[in-house]
């Protein structure tokens, strides 16, 4: 088994909360510890489902109790038509803590991207009293709202599509502001000072700022970092030579969001008019593909 897959369900073992009497099912739950497979893990918990299915015929409430851990194993096999049934009856029932229910459902849609349905469903979750899982219903509907905002940043943030615009305050004191640049092309480099991939591109950009005249192109550096003291540091100890801004909110950010930031390196080609010329530029050949634009664009206006 993957560590990344194993380290998911043995999270998920150790904070499930198991009220049951059953000695089987508690016995079995507790076995999936010692499993090291992924098709070991499926198997066993197949057959947990179908004890629980069992269960719930005999004593439904004893059933979602346990079921709030045997849900939530369930959820990395994807079996999603079975989750939203059971969840289902367990808000139909006399089960008391709905909070479970609603934050299972929730997930499902995101996972399905019906996204709009998860925040109504969170919307009903939230209204009710407090339960277990009322926290993470808030905190399902921050990721739900962030991914909408990427997912329309993938659209907007293509090749012909207008910029968004924005100001920012640099590392030197000096303010840039895009909607002010718009008689060049503009580099934007969304990076972190502890991204290993980010600084690997350094070496690129610098060819970018070395091989390119200045009046017209700007390259802006947009730090990802969460602290700003970190990227003082850095700068003081390393000579980048294009304008730096330090990012308040980082990933959470509204700009990062309208730039559909959810992985850094994430470069991005502007050109005079405000318009996307490229979206996701690395490696050596950025140095071509940056030249080769400002040529083409430099030619359209003969």
């Amino acid at each position: 088994m993957k560590n990344s897959h194993k380290l998911f369900l043995m999270t998920l073992l150790f904070n499930a909360i198991v009220f049951a009497e059953t000695n089987e099912l508690e016995s079995r739950i507790g076995g999936l510890r010692k499993i090291q497979t992924m098709d070991e893990y499926v198997k066993e918990i197949r057959g947990i489902k179908e004890e629980l299915l069992r269960l719930e015929k005999d004593d439904p409430l004893k059933a979602y109790e346990i079921g709030e851990t045997i849900l939530f194993l369930l959820f990395p096999l994807h079996n999603y038509a079975y989750l939203l049934e059971v969840s289902e009856r367990m808000l139909n029932s006399a089960y008391e803590d709905k909070s479970v229910p609603y934050y299972l459902q929730a997930i499902v849609y995101s996972s399905l991207n019906e996204d709009e349905k998860a925040l109504e469903i969170i919307k009903q979750g939230s209204s009710l009293d407090k339960g277990k899982f009322t926290k993470y219903l808030t905190g399902l509907e921050k990721n739900i709202q962030r991914k909408i905002t990427r997912n329309q940043a993938e659209l907007t943030i293509a090749k012909g599509k207008a910029a968004p615009l924005f100001e920012l305050s640099l590392m030197d004191g000096k303010e840039f502001s895009l909607e002010n640049k718009k008689n060049k092309f503009i580099l934007i480099d969304f990076w972190a000072t502890w991204c290993a991939p980010c600084k690997k591109e350094i070496p690129n950009l610098e060819r970018v700022f070395n091989e390119t005249e200045r009046e017209k192109l700007e390259i802006i550096g947009i730090s990802l970092d969460q602290k700003k003291d970190v990227l003082k540091q850095y700068l003081s100890e390393n000579n980048i030579p294009w304008n730096i801004a330090f990012l308040e909110g980082g990933f959470n950010s509204e700009l990062a969001g309208q730039y559909g930031v959810t992985g850094i390196p994430k470069i991005i080609l502007i050109n005079p008019n405000g318009e996307i010329v490229h979206a996701n530029l690395r490696g050596e050949e950025m140095v071509e593909i940056v030249k080769d634009a400002i040529a083409e664009f430099s030619d359209g206006k003969k």
